[in-house]
């Protein structure tokens, strides 16, 4: 996929390329929800409390899941 990006000269070259490679039907439905229920069990919530505590956020009780942690990260939630 880096490549794809790297390599393309337009972005109708990137889509070409990017269609190539993911499946027709991403099931995009699918993996959201693993995403957003990824941090729910017990191992996995302290997983992300180690990931909150590095990003200076270990007293976010909002972030209370793996996609929650990414749109902080990314400074789509503050």
């Amino acid at each position: 996929m880096i490549t794809c990006v790297k390599d393309s000269k337009s972005d109708e070259m990137l889509n070409d390329r990017l269609k190539k490679l993911f499946p027709e039907d991403v099931k995009a439905h699918v993996w959201n929800r693993r995403v957003v229920q990824i941090g729910m069990s017990d191992m996995a919530f302290e997983k992300l409390n180690e990931i909150k505590k590095g990003l200076d956020a270990e007293g976010r009780d909002d972030l209370r899941c793996f996609a929650d942690v990414i749109d902080f990260d990314e400074q789509k939630i503050t």
